[in-house]
C-alpha cells in the first residue's frame, strides 16, 4: 500500500502538520507516473549516463544523440505520448560579451510512451549546447 504525505491543517486547528494517508493500489495508486532525469552533459562526445547522471526516478537510460540533443528512456512505458514535461537547464552565470541563457525544449516529433528527445539551446542563436546541469520531469499515466 502506498502511503501520500503532505502538510494539512485539520478543520478547527490552527497548526499544520504532516499528514499520512494510505492509498491502496487496487485503486490504481496516485493515477498518474512520475519520472525525473538530471545529468551533467558537459563531457560532450564522452557522454555517459552511468557516470552522468545526476539524479533519476524512472529513467532507465540517457544517450546523446548529438551535440545538445538526448534522449531520456523510462524504465517503463506511459500509457501513451500524452504526458506532460517540465524541463530545465543550467549550470553558468551566462553573462558576458556573447553570453546568452539556454533553453532545454523537447522535440515534439520524439516524443513517445517510451522515451522523449530534449534539446538544449542558446536563445540567442539557436546553437546546441551540452550543459553541465540538465533536467526534466515527466508526469502522464
Amino acid at each position: 500500500m502506498a502511503k501520500l504525505k503532505f502538510v494539512a491543517q485539520a478543520e478547527g486547528d490552527s497548526s499544520f502538520t504532516l499528514k499520512e494517508v494510505d492509498i491502496p493500489a487496487a485503486a490504481g495508486g496516485l493515477g498518474f507516473k512520475i519520472a525525473h532525469a538530471s545529468w551533467d552533459a558537459s563531457a560532450g562526445n564522452s557522454f555517459n549516463w552511468a557516470t552522468d547522471e545526476i539524479a533519476s526516478l524512472g529513467v532507465s537510460n540517457v544517450v546523446r544523440e548529438k551535440k545538445g540533443v538526448y534522449r531520456v528512456t523510462f524504465s517503463q512505458n506511459f500509457s501513451s505520448a500524452n504526458y506532460t514535461i517540465t524541463a530545465s537547464t543550467g549550470s553558468e552565470d551566462y553573462n558576458g560579451v556573447g553570453a546568452s541563457p539556454r533553453t532545454l525544449s523537447v522535440l515534439l516529433e520524439s516524443q513517445t510512451a517510451s522515451s522523449v528527445d530534449v534539446v538544449c539551446e542558446r536563445t540567442d542563436d539557436a546553437v546546441n549546447e551540452d550543459n553541465a546541469y540538465m533536467g526534466i520531469i515527466v508526469i502522464g499515466s
